[in-house]
């Protein structure tokens, strides 16, 4: 691809170098200086730990045919190649790569969904609908990347913009024609999607996460609100839609696209487009008759929550509007029974309800003890922790939380990073009663899961939060294998073979 043509549209205020620079020809695209090949565009990021712009001239030593910069040093304007100059390189990246890649989105419907929770359900359970459709589906995401039999690990919950637009482009050439995608704050923020012509966009909820990031609940929502205001905006699509949970205090500040058709969804208000007519919220699932404009969509599922409802109306309103039927729509997500890591049950024969959830945010764990609760006969003992290096001001929320509801709690580690865990327990623990029958701190996770499972008696409950699908720790800087289902699987069965 000629340099000019990759370039397009992408904010760029100045392009000098040899004679015709635009003509230069661009054979891949990077944003990283080790991973540039001769005929490269090396675009440079300043990040948070390193400044991309001091290796433009190793990128070039390295075969680059044209570097893409916010500034430009003398020692650069003599190294010879082309040099395009914009004021946003994020932003420049995410048009770049679309641009390379030929606009994969513009040839499939893609949804985006976005919020603090709800994010995997909501894409995996828009993904079994279009399956139950016979639709050629993409899914991008927290636990995993997977189209057309094809499933790649995901480290991220929003790739890079050069991975995201590849990824696209993949799906596209594989014959994917719905893409389902987890867009997460910092992709936002950091522009990682603005390349994307996207059908649809859907916000779930917001509540505390990430502060140690965004600083405030203002910034954090703004970044969740470009994907309406600013990318959804400026789609190419000539339909839109903005699905929008309208119980959420928030919802009312999005500033939904004028061109886009706005589909609400709620449990309380009933001019909502989707809404919850009739539910019954119990241990075996949820019951529900969801009024929309289309018609009724039953729904008789094993997933719990009220929570999960939500998450469903979300499905449901995307679905429809994108042209999925009523019937197709409440059989796939009535048939839905397991989202990896959210409340995932592990079973055993010791008559001990253990789950696992990726639950890392004071509303979430609010939500999923809240849906538990009610159904123990017994006991409810709760494992949490919080990560290190991450929000502080949540962790005595996550502990008070996990109080109010639970029997039993107790505080653990959960990705202490380059933090003590002893410190980022003390932060949890801030204001509670350590002597209280009730809460027991026990820093290693593996011991804090044993203990659970070996004080459990017959009937009770046990909830493993903040980790979910997640198969490793992080401590210090090394990535530890660790799995809370498999640890649980472990001690379950050793409890199970001591009684036998």
């Amino acid at each position: 691809m000629k340099l000019a043509d990759a370039l397009k549209n992408a904010g760029i205020e100045t392009l000098t170098g040899p004679k015709n620079p635009g003509d230069t020809e661009i054979t891949e695209i990077t944003l990283n200086s080790q991973n540039v090949k001769p005929g490269s565009l090396f675009i440079a990021i300043e990040g948070n730990v390193t400044d991309g712009h001091m290796y433009a001239a190793s990128a070039v030593k390295k075969g680059a045919a044209a570097l893409l910069l916010e500034k430009i040093s003398e020692e650069i304007e003599h190294l010879g190649v082309p040099v395009a100059k914009t004021a946003d390189s994020r932003y420049a990246a995410s048009i770049v790569a679309s641009n390379f890649h030929n606009h994969p989105s513009l040839s499939m419907k893609v949804v985006g969904v976005t919020g603090t929770n709800g994010k995997t359900t909501v894409a995996h359970m828009i993904e079994a609908g279009w399956k139950t459709d016979e639709i050629n589906t993409g899914l991008l995401g927290t636990i995993e990347n997977r189209y057309m039999g094809t499933t790649e690990a995901s480290s991220l919950t929003t790739p890079d913009p050069i991975d995201f637009t590849r990824m696209l482009r993949k799906m596209k050439d594989a014959g994917v024609t719905n893409v389902a995608l987890e867009v997460s704050s910092h992709a936002l923020d950091l522009r990682r999607v603005d390349g994307c012509h996207f059908d649809a966009a859907i916000f779930t909820n917001l509540t505390q996460d990430h502060l140690d990031y965004h600083k405030t609940l203002e910034e954090y929502f703004r970044a969740k609100e470009r994907l309406f205001s600013e990318i959804l905006e400026r789609s190419a699509k000539k339909e839109l839609f903005s699905i929008i949970n309208v119980d959420d205090p928030l919802a009312d500040k999005i500033s939904v696209p004028k061109r886009s058709q706005k589909v609400t969804f709620s449990t309380k208000k009933k001019d909502s487009v989707v809404f919850a007519q009739d539910f019954i919220l119990d241990s075996s699932g949820i019951k529900a008759t969801l009024a929309t404009p289309w018609g009724k969509v039953e729904l008789d599922s094993k997933v719990m929550g009220e929570h999960n409802l939500y998450n469903m109306m979300a499905a449901t309103g995307t679905l429809l509007c994108l042209g999925s039927s009523t019937e197709t729509t409440g059989r796939a997500l009535s048939k839905l029974t397991r989202i990896p890591g959210r409340l995932e049950k592990i079973e055993n024969p010791l008559d001990i309800d253990v789950f696992v959830d990726y639950a890392h945010t004071p509303d979430a764990l609010e939500n999923v003890l809240k849906c538990l609760k009610p159904f123990c006969t017994e006991k409810l003992i709760t494992i949490v922790g919080c990560g290190g290096d991450r929000d502080r001001g949540k962790r005595p929320l996550m502990a008070t939380v996990g109080l109010r509801y639970s029997d039993m709690l107790i505080v653990t580690s959960d990705n202490p990073r380059t933090e003590d865990p002893e410190r980022i327990i003390e932060d949890m623990t801030e204001g509670i009663d350590l002597r209280d029958p009730g809460v027991m701190v026990i820093t290693d996770r593996e011991e804090a899961i044993k203990h659970a499972v070996d004080m459990a008696e017959c009937a009770d409950t046990i909830l493993i939060a903040g980790k979910g699908h997640e198969d490793y720790q992080i401590i210090g800087t090394e990535k530890i294998h660790f799995d809370d289902r498999k640890t649980a699987e472990k001690y379950l069965k050793a409890r199970y073979g001591r009684e036998l």
